[in-house]
């Protein structure tokens, strides 16, 4: 099997036109309810909810990574939605609607059509299409598209990270994070990015027990994109999320030179299954911190 991160460099153009096919389909769903249009909202078995943009997405996203490396699993949240789809078919189990455990040593692709489902129904643009490669429970490339904003990053851990937009396509870094005075506060206000929809008691105690501190609030994935292009300074995320809603942000964010860790300091990872993550910590550049945050 090739190394993950050649192969990106042959995908890469491939995968800028899948995630863009699908934030196409969901921004028209978007407008169409902005204009009083139905979208199909329905709730899954957890409580959150579920469009046709997710539906149409997940679709376009699972056809065409499968025509692209048709001997990679794919793992992406609305198979449990698209029972006998394609993407709840491992490789070689075609029509028989068997999804398959990862193999530990295989790479394969992580899937969230539609990240940021509750911004799309509030009418918040703050929604993302994303994909990762993971491979040894890593992500070893994330894409994040947001299609109503029109950007795109991707990153590779090591490697680098980058955007495209309107102003063109370039790499990206995280901004370095303030480090502690003798009093224990940070040098400069730390730049909190906290959930639109999410925010727990815990995360605002822990907000509150880092001072000084400036926080800004956005949807989805997006967060981790603002910290990989250096306009935050970390994330705490003290509550739940699915792996599909952290890999490929993940990959951006390591690729600009930042983490994503659990309690204890040990990188986020992926398994394969369903299994919610551990509460986790986004920071940007930590090599000049001698006491960084943690949770």
């Amino acid at each position: 099997m090739s190394r993950p991160e050649i192969a990106i460099h042959d995908w890469l153009p491939e995968l800028i036109s899948i995630v863009n096919e699908a934030g196409v389909a969901i921004s028209a769903l978007f407008e169409a309810q902005q204009r009083g249009g139905n979208v199909g909202l329905s709730t899954k078995a957890d409580r959150s909810p579920l469009t046709e943009a997710d539906r149409r997405a997940h679709e376009i996203i699972c056809r065409r990574l499968r025509l692209l490396t048709p001997e990679r699993a794919i793992v992406s949240e609305e198979d449990a939605a698209q029972p006998g789809s394609e993407a709840a078919q491992a490789p070689g189990t075609a029509g028989q609607g068997v999804h398959e455990h990862p193999g530990a040593g295989d790479a394969w692709w992580l899937v969230d059509p539609l990240d940021g489902t509750r911004e799309f129904v509030s009418g918040f643009p703050e929604f993302t299409v994303n994909i990762a490669l993971v491979q040894a429970q890593r992500p070893v490339f994330g894409i994040v598209h947001v299609p109503m904003l029109g950007q795109c990053y991707w990153g590779v851990p090591g490697q680098g990270a980058w955007v495209e937009d309107a102003r063109g396509r370039r790499p990206i870094h995280c901004a370095r994070v303030p480090d502690r005075g003798p009093d224990g506060a940070f040098m400069r206000p730390l730049r909190i990015l906290a959930s639109r929809q999410h925010l727990t008691e815990a995360t605002q105690a822990w907000i509150a027990a880092h001072a000084p501190h400036e926080v800004k609030r956005f949807g989805s994935s997006l967060k981790f994109c603002r910290i990989a292009e250096g306009e935050g300074d970390c994330y705490p995320r003290l509550g739940p999320t699915a792996p599909w809603d952290t890999a490929a942000a993940q990959a951006v964010v390591e690729g600009a030179g930042g983490h994503v860790l659990r309690a204890g300091g040990t990188p986020l990872r992926y398994d394969g299954t369903r299994d919610l993550n551990p509460d986790f910590l986004v920071l940007g550049d930590i090599s000049a911190c001698r006491r960084p945050p943690s949770i």
